[in-house]
């Protein structure tokens, strides 16, 4: 007999996964902006079941780390991740009472004048003294903390010097008053802070002051969420090769435990209001300085014989829209009002609204653009308004795009409507410029169904659209922007046990639950959009609920992340999926699955409530709301948020398979003869090799499940590969990739079991080394 021994290349990733796209390119980028750390790899053999032999450890080439904000970790790269832009932050709105509120003048690119109020002081001698009142805030783009004055403009006269603001850092805000004598009469006030400005209308009266509206409410710009980019799978090197089949897993999935269903009861029909535009945000606005805009609105027969709930959402996204238009555009405004998509209001048309009013308040340009487009300025019709519902996003990501999709000839529209227990009838609706995959449609049902059973809420909107096109923020596989989500084309398709196809349900379910987790600390929605993710491919195929990201390989808890400023929260957003996901697969480890998701549902509750400001950011929860909604069902919850977001727990290792390995194969005469961990020659990865012997008198395939287990307590990784033994040979080489690229310091273990009997184990460590 002969022995055969050949090893072949492991394959990299594919060119898109979910924080995905264009990896190779960025490669070049990121080995010049971030060299982090060395990494040392320590290998444990594990070959016989009675000899473990000690880690040897091999030296190190020590590199330089770009800023000593971030925690050393091992020399290696990582794609660079585009921080979605600040969202600004509404402003409420104002009405002319004897203390109103105004709103900032719409997209500051730094800074913002929030809650301004006026209201009578005292009068003496004829002069009226009026107190201001307002909060100026650093909003999130100016990255340097510096003085900067308060003014105040009356009637365009010279700017008045009322405040010197020391030190406002990042996100931070501070309120103060400052009181101002006026004569009776009608002023045009204009405040300005650094590059933001408020301008109000004052009327003084002897006895009373009052404000008008001088700019509308700016709509919060849509926070786009994306998808992690997926950890490709190494290819491993056998002898013999291995064949194309897929195998099931070595170990069986847990007992499968169905979610429980809502109870299904119809949707109540909604009761109608008398359309009154002053009880929106902007309506007073557009009544007071657009009135044949605000009658055109209020002639809309659906509106003039009175609102429903959804049709009040359709309402409010108009008036935006001719808010935002009406000073620059009335014509625009006025053609969008009487398109036929409006005639009678459907979910999809409620987006499309939303991605016109959207791209009004916030790209002028695009806006612009969009009224041009052939389709759009002959009047959108239904057919068309799931396409328009994607313009925001196609203009941040592909404008050369938009004038494609709404070419009927050269676009597929899929639609389906799903009734759920709760949310009722949602409109599915799926955009392609090719051919896809016929299950893309029933993953994303199966996705919004599971949501909802999940979360026992009813989901934020009735209209899901999906567009698989070049359509997504850069380097990633995926991004929810609100009024739709995106998908690279790569991920439609069937399964036919590609890395894109194995990838694509997880990729669309986590867009899909980002419908509950947005506007949120990033690490608490895109930690719950994976959590889900994972849970919705549990219940349709049973798949363990486990760690789908990589552990972060920069900071080890979520605090230490927190407070990065830039560009190092940039490289390190990763992070936000792999700490968020750690931390809430240990709340559902330790609290139990029925506790978890009743904490799951308080947290959710929180960020739609209406909260004081200092509770959130918007309707951002954090830190203090997860230990909240957690809490109160486990005292546990305290130490899984001292262990993942402060930092100062340890891990939990229960889940660590301490059995010995029994190296025999149960497939064949043979046995695992030894299993070792090596660096790869650039030492910023690792490679299992493992050695084997068997005999057989004809072709057997022997199943094998490698599994990857990191000291933070999680597998994170588990793939299952094959052997053919040949009645040729007497056994051979396997090879492939494991860890993480880039690797985070600590202790790894690779497990390999077949049938689900550990046969062999290796461990290894990478730690980081600065120079």
């Amino acid at each position: 007999m002969k022995s055969q021994d050949s090893e072949r290349q492991s394959s990299g990733p594919p060119s898109g996964r979910s924080k995905a796209g264009c990896l190779g390119q960025m490669l070049a980028v990121l080995i010049v902006a971030v060299a982090i750390g060395a990494v040392v790899v320590a290998i444990a053999d594990s070959g016989r079941s009675e000899q473990r032999m000690p880690p040897r450890r091999i030296a190190a080439v020590p590199t330089r780390t770009p800023t000593p904000t971030l925690t050393p970790a091992p020399t290696s790269t990582a794609p660079p991740i585009p921080a979605p832009s600040p969202s600004p932050a509404p402003a409420p709105s104002a009405t002319a009472t004897p203390a109103p509120s105004a709103t900032a003048s719409p997209t500051p690119e730094s800074y913002g004048i929030d809650g301004l109020r006026a209201s009578y002081l005292s009068s003496d001698g004829g002069a009226v003294t009026v107190d201001f009142t307002m909060t100026l805030r650093n909003a999130g783009d100016a990255f340097r903390s510096l003085p900067l004055e308060a003014r105040i403009s009356v009637d365009g006269g010279d700017a008045e010097l009322i405040s010197v603001i020391p030190a406002l850092e990042l996100g931070d805000e501070r309120s103060f008053v400052f009181s101002r004598n006026f004569a009776p009469g009608v002023y045009s006030v204009e405040f300005t802070f650094g590059d933001a400005s408020a301008d109000v209308e004052v009327n003084v009266e002897s006895d009373k002051v009052a404000l008008a509206l001088a700019t509308p409410t700016p709509t919060p710009s849509p926070t786009a969420t994306n998808t992690p980019t997926p950890t490709m799978t190494p290819t491993a090197t056998a002898t013999p090769p291995a064949t194309e089949t897929p195998i099931p897993s070595a170990t069986p999935p847990p007992a499968h435990t169905p979610i429980p269903q809502p109870t299904e009861t119809p949707p109540a029909e909604s009761t109608t209001i008398r359309a009154n535009l002053r009880d929106f945000d902007n309506g007073a606005y557009l009544t007071q300085r657009h009135r044949n805009l605000a009658d055109a609105i209020l002639g809309l027969a659906w509106v003039a014989d009175g609102l429903t709930e959804f049709e009040s959402r359709a309402a409010v996204s108009l008036v935006d829209m001719a808010a935002s238009v009406g000073g620059k555009d009335a014509d625009a405004a006025e053609r969008i009002i009487a398109m036929p998509f409006l005639a009678s209001p459907e979910p999809p048309d409620i987006s499309a609204m939303d991605a016109l009013a959207d791209l009004a308040q916030w790209n002028s340009a695009d806006f612009a653009l969009a009224m041009s487009l052939p389709a759009v300025a002959d009047g959108i019709d239904d057919r068309e308004a799931p396409v328009v519902a994607m313009l925001r996003g196609v203009y941040m990501t592909n404008p050369e795009l938009a004038e494609v999709l709404l070419d009927q000839s050269r676009v597929r529209v899929e639609r389906k409507i799903a009734r759920l227990p709760l949310s009722g009838d949602v409109v599915i609706a799926i955009v392609r410029t090719e051919l896809g995959a016929e299950r893309s449609m029933a993953l994303v049902e199966n996705a919004v169904r599971m949501s909802e059973a999940l979360m026992n809420r009813p989901m934020t909107t009735n209209y899901v659209g999906l567009l698989f096109e070049d359509a997504v923020t850069a380097s990633f596989a995926g991004t929810n922007f609100e009024t739709h989500i995106a998908m690279r084309a790569e991920f439609d398709v069937e399964d036919d046990g590609s890395h894109a196809a194995d990838f694509a349900p997880h990729g669309i379910a986590h867009e899909v639950a980002h419908y509950y987790w947005r506007r949120n600390a990033e690490w608490v929605d895109e930690g719950m959009a994976d959590f889900m993710a994972s849970a919705i491919e549990h219940e349709r195929i049973g798949k363990p609920i486990e760690a789908t990201n990589d552990p972060c390989a920069y900071v080890s808890d979520i605090k230490h992340l927190e407070s990065l400023g830039k560009p190092n929260s940039e490289i390190a957003f990763p992070c936000n999926y792999s700490l968020g996901e750690r931390l809430f697969l240990d709340m559902r480890r330790t609290l139990g699955e029925e506790s978890f998701w009743r904490g799951a549902r308080e947290l959710y509750d929180m960020a739609q409530a209406d909260a004081p400001k200092e509770w959130r950011h918007e309707t951002s929860v954090g830190a203090r709301h997860v230990r909240d909604a957690f809490g109160g069902e486990s005292e546990n919850a305290a130490t899984i948020m001292a262990r993942w977001y402060d930092g100062t727990e340890s891990y939990d290792l229960s889940d660590f398979d301490d059995d010995p390995p029994r190296p025999e194969f149960s497939a064949v005469s043979g046995r695992i003869d030894n299993a070792v961990v090596n660096p790869s020659n650039d030492r910023k990865s690792a490679t299992l090799a493992l050695r084997y012997t068997y005999r057989v008198s004809e072709r057997r395939t022997i199943n094998l499940e490698i599994v990857e287990f990191f000291e933070d307590g999680f597998v994170f990784r588990r793939r299952n590969e094959e052997i053919r033994a040949l009645p040729d040979y007497i056994g051979g080489t396997f090879q492939t990739q494991v860890g993480a690229r880039p690797l985070a310091a600590g202790r790894y273990w690779v497990w390999i079991y077949e049938n689900g009997v550990k046969l062999a184990e290796a461990t290894y460590e990478a730690e980081a080394e600065e120079e």
